[in-house]
């Protein structure tokens, strides 16, 4: 079944998505303040965010549905999650603007 096959390899799946999506988001950065071009802002948000936070939900619900208890992988997605929506907010702003202010000081040197 494919749920079993998902759940055998929950961490790799996890851990790959995690990969591609944090890879989609520096390259935001760089496509917003570098390329300055909506559309691959657009499409490198789209990458970041579906392989964000589907993964993370769509294994979450099947490891809980599977084991029927919070184990530490449904627990370990709660609060990255949670983070995500809370502390992890705040940290995307200062390292947007951080990224903003070395991309204006680098084009003005070049």
């Amino acid at each position: 079944m494919v749920a079993d096959l998902l759940l055998a390899h929950k961490w790799t799946i996890l851990i790959s998505c995690d990969i591609v999506a944090w890879s989609a988001t520096f390259y935001m950065f760089y496509a917003r303040y570098w390329l300055e071009s909506k559309i691959r802002v657009l499409i490198s948000f789209s990458i970041s965010t579906g392989l964000g936070y589907t993964p993370h939900v769509v294994l979450g619900v099947l490891n809980f549905l599977e084991r029927k208890s919070i184990d530490f992988f449904t627990l370990f997605l709660l609060s990255m999650f949670l983070f995500g929506i809370t502390i992890g907010k705040k940290y995307i702003m200062i390292i947007d603007r951080k990224i903003q202010a070395w991309a204006t000081k680098a084009r003005k040197t070049y």
